[in-house]
């Protein structure tokens, strides 16, 4: 069952992903070029939930969907590392109270494929990396987190913040 909710969840990808404005077809290359990210994004997603759970043996992924790779472009050009991924992804895990619990959330990823975003609801917000982009998640289902992971995630969202500073500078 699950491998047929995440091949249909693939299917609208590429539907989506075809359904462009001006209506171009991807090529076989690009298609398949789609498919390594999104499964990069569903891996990377995994993951980092196994590294930042409480309890990571109880994570049990039920489906991911609604994949989408929003970018900034600059005279119809992609503007390199501008790009993130964003998925949903529905999952079974133990609360920090030892509850089972089904999350359906949205992970969004910046283009080096780390998790700098968690929400329950799609805003449709990009931005660096902080604390509290992840803290309604790990509060519920996380490890607590240690002053390294601290330092390492403002050391993340400080290398984030310079590199969007560098791209919009250079547009």
């Amino acid at each position: 069952m699950k491998l047929h909710i995440i091949t249909l969840s693939f299917i609208c990808i590429i539907v989506s992903a075809t359904s462009c404005e001006n209506r171009r077809k991807l090529t076989v290359e690009e298609q398949v070029d789609v498919e390594k990210r999104y499964n990069k994004t569903q891996e990377a997603v995994s993951s980092w939930i196994l590294n930042h759970a409480l309890y990571p043996k109880s994570y049990e992924a039920l489906s991911f969907s609604e994949y989408s790779e929003p970018f900034i472009m600059e005279n119809n050009e992609k503007i390199p590392k501008t790009q993130c991924y964003r998925i949903k992804h529905i999952h079974h895990i133990l609360d920090t109270d030892s509850s089972e619990a089904t999350y359906i959330g949205y992970f969004t990823l910046d283009y080096k494929y780390r998790v700098t975003m968690v929400e329950t609801l799609k805003t449709g917000a990009v931005g660096g990396m902080s604390l509290s982009d992840i803290k309604e998640w790990t509060d519920k289902y996380g490890k607590p987190l240690s002053e390294g992971d601290s330092s390492l995630y403002k050391e993340k969202q400080q290398e984030a913040k310079e590199e969007l500073i560098h791209t919009l500078k250079s547009m």
